[in-house]
């Protein structure tokens, strides 16, 4: 999706098997390390953010953490909520503040 879009995105990243991420990451990956900005190429100041959220409800405080968390505020672009749970209401409304346009995409955590 970010390549087809004009970002920077490795080949490898894109071509990566399940067992090569696996060996990687780990079957349970930490969230953190599966955050990545990219950059547009044709403007290197311009960045994606990708963030995962875990499976507790998504409330206020968590956007407005992540919101604090992000030191460059002003080479993002755009933000990009991964959610393994629901996001209350109220945190619903904490993203239309940010100074850069928010996705939020829902997946479903895999049953082990």
């Amino acid at each position: 999706m970010h390549k087809d879009r004009g970002y920077d995105v490795a080949d490898t990243e894109l071509t990566r098997s399940l067992m090569e991420f696996r060996s990687i990451f780990g079957n349970c990956p930490d969230l953190d390390s599966l955050c990545f900005s990219i950059s547009l190429r044709s403007n290197p100041y311009k960045k994606n953010l990708v963030i995962f959220m875990g499976t507790d409800e998504i409330r206020t405080a968590n956007i407005r953490a992540v919101y604090g968390q992000i030191l460059s505020k002003e080479s993002i672009q755009g933000l990009i909520l991964i959610l393994q749970s629901k996001m209350n209401h109220f945190a619903k409304k904490e993203p239309e503040k940010f100074p850069f346009k928010v996705k939020v995409f829902q997946v479903h955590p895999p049953v082990v």
